[in-house]
């Protein structure tokens, strides 16, 4: 029975590679021309048999993949050693002028010009419909072990898809590389074998081969962790290095001459948010690269190694930077917060600390961006969240402490000023706390002030007269509260200023005249003295000084002193001088 596939195959077979029992003696191809074997191939059995091979090559079965392959192999084999017979487009012509004036003059009296016409498109379409059918022999498994591959792999691809072996490194992501070398260059040029190897291939392999290297070395590690074997870890990670850096340059040096603003955007568009830049040990984002930079960030952040600084056009394209900026360095603080869940190594508490001294320098740039910095515990948080400790002898007695984030102590205050982490003395002071403790073991009350403190100050002040009313007026207030002596004390001390809620309290920390009498400060007399104001005192007509002048003259000095000293330290002070009210 006459099968026209079998009659094509034969004629591809070369009987001498063929074992004893497949040997076809000359009678019995005889009898198979006879069934209509053809003895030779044309365009119409090529194309057919392609047709077929892409058929096999495209379906699910195992056994027609291979197939398919085996036959595509042999019909690339058969093309190489026939080209003249299909492609008489490519014999060389090596004759004489005569012979080729004969020829020409031959054309023009003898040849059909429309037949020679038609022949030349029929050809033309042969030809495209061989080099877009899939009967190219590809390889299907990965040539070496570090190249990017794609999941699904055909046994056939056309010829303008697929790619020489040589170009592995530039696009096996992206085409299918062909099996079988063959000696035509002229067949190679057809099939486009010998064309440069495209920017989408050439960037889409960058990328592929970036996630291809991350996806090696945490195998490697997974496979040495189950193994238990560091130095074998080490080994592989290092010849993985050393392949991928032998490659790269080859890549970036295609992409560099990159020109047209067309595959630039293409460029652009297939390497975004990709990490493309080879680090010698890994592959990082451009985004976290710059020519140079002020601290060392990493792993967050980069510079261009030496080895690919010489790439600058590639490197413009995608705007690597010549130094970091302010919002880098913030950016690598929140990634800092969001990856890592335990904490702090002694090198990333040294990272970010460093980060965020460089930050406080250029705080005018921040505008809106969050600031994150170090805790006392070792973790990342929001400045806003924050405090730092300005007041250790306040914050120790404080009965939220325990809820409170504290910066890191390795950073000044000057530096949480600047990027707005909140003070201790601040805190105190906004909260208005109703009870105070300033380390002497006595709780104080904070004070309520309705009226600007320092406008009504400086109202008493302006009421007293010139001289030595003033003691007249803390005698009244001794009178008042019914006491039996009362002591002064002129001290030229000089008090340290570094421990001070306020650093423009400095100037009270000087000379100072202490007042104290033997009566008893009851609740009400401290009441009195938080607010500023004579309407409980009124209410006494019988007081001496029922006016209020003499109270807030003591006000003014006992708030001087109670923000300077103990009580315990003042009544040392004083303990020597008294004055009797008779």
């Amino acid at each position: 029975m006459y099968d026209p596939e079998i009659s094509q195959l034969l004629v591809l077979m070369d009987p001498d590679a063929f074992p004893d029992e497949y040997y076809l003696t000359p009678s019995l191809l005889l009898s198979l021309r006879k069934l209509g074997l053809q003895s030779t191939m044309n365009w119409d059995v090529i194309l057919e048999c392609c047709r077929s091979i892409q058929t096999q090559g495209t379906s699910d079965e195992t056994d027609a993949s291979l197939s398919a392959k085996a036959r595509g192999m042999e019909l690339l084999l058969y093309l190489d050693m026939h080209i003249e017979d299909f492609f008489p487009e490519f014999i060389s012509e090596n004759k004489s002028r005569t012979s080729k004036f004969f020829r020409k003059m031959n054309n023009v009296l003898f040849e059909d010009s429309e037949k020679k016409k038609r022949d030349k498109e029929a050809h033309a379409k042969r030809i495209n419909e061989l080099l877009n059918l899939k009967w190219i022999p590809v390889i299907t498994k990965p040539p070496h072990q570090y190249i990017p591959w794609p999941e699904k792999c055909l046994s056939v691809a056309s010829p303008l898809e697929s790619v020489t072996i040589d170009k592995m490194w530039l696009a096996s992501y992206s085409r299918p590389l062909v099996e079988v070398d063959i000696r035509s260059y002229n067949l190679k040029k057809l099939f486009g074998w010998l064309e440069d190897a495209s920017v989408h291939d050439v960037a889409m392999q960058l990328r592929m081969l970036s996630n291809t290297f991350s996806t090696l070395k945490f195998n490697i590690k997974d496979i040495s962790t189950a193994e238990n074997s560091i130095q074998r870890e080490s080994d592989q990670i290092s010849g993985l290095c050393q392949k991928y850096s032998s490659e790269v340059g080859r890549i970036y040096h295609i992409l560099n001459i990159v020109d047209s603003d067309y595959d630039k955007t293409l460029l652009r568009s297939i390497l975004h948010e990709s990490a493309w830049i080879w680090m010698g040990d890994d592959f990082v984002s451009s985004d976290y690269v710059a020519f140079t930079s002020s601290i060392n960030a990493y792993p967050y952040l980069y510079t261009v190694p030496p080895d690919i600084s010489c790439f600058q056009n590639l490197l413009s394209i995608f705007n690597v930077r010549d130094t970091f900026d302010t919002s880098d360095y913030c950016l690598v603080l929140r990634r800092m917060a969001e990856t890592i869940e335990l904490s702090l190594t002694t090198q990333q508490i040294e990272l970010a600390v460093n980060l965020v001294q460089k930050i406080s320098d250029d705080v005018l740039r921040l505008g809106g961006m969050e600031v994150y910095a170090p805790t006392e515990d070792g973790h990342i948080e929001l400045v806003s969240n924050l405090i730092y400790d300005d007041a250790p002898w306040l914050s120790k007695d404080l009965p939220a402490k325990k809820d409170l984030l504290f910066i890191h102590p390795k950073l000044s205050a000057s530096v949480c000023d600047k990027i707005g982490v909140k003070s201790v003395r601040k805190l105190l002071i906004q909260s208005n706390a109703n009870m105070i403790s300033f380390g002497d073991g006595i709780i104080h009350e904070a004070f309520g002030q309705s009226e600007s403190l320092t406008r009504r100050l400086k109202n008493i002040v302006e009421m007293y007269p010139e001289g030595p009313q003033q003691l007249n007026e803390l005698i009244q207030n001794a009178d008042d509260a019914n006491a039996t002596i009362v002591k002064f004390i002129i001290s030229f001390k000089q008090h340290g200023t570094a421990s001070l809620l306020g650093q423009k309290m400095s100037d009270w920390q000087g000379s100072a005249l202490y007042c104290y009498n033997d009566a008893s400060f009851s609740s009400q007399d401290f009441e009195n003295l938080s607010k500023i104001g004579q309407a409980s005192k009124i209410e006494k007509l019988t007081t001496t000084g029922r006016f209020g002048l003499g109270f807030n003259s003591g006000k003014i000095g006992i708030w001087r002193v109670i923000f300077e000293f103990s009580l315990s330290n003042i009544y040392d002070l004083l303990k020597n001088l008294s004055i009797p009210l008779d």
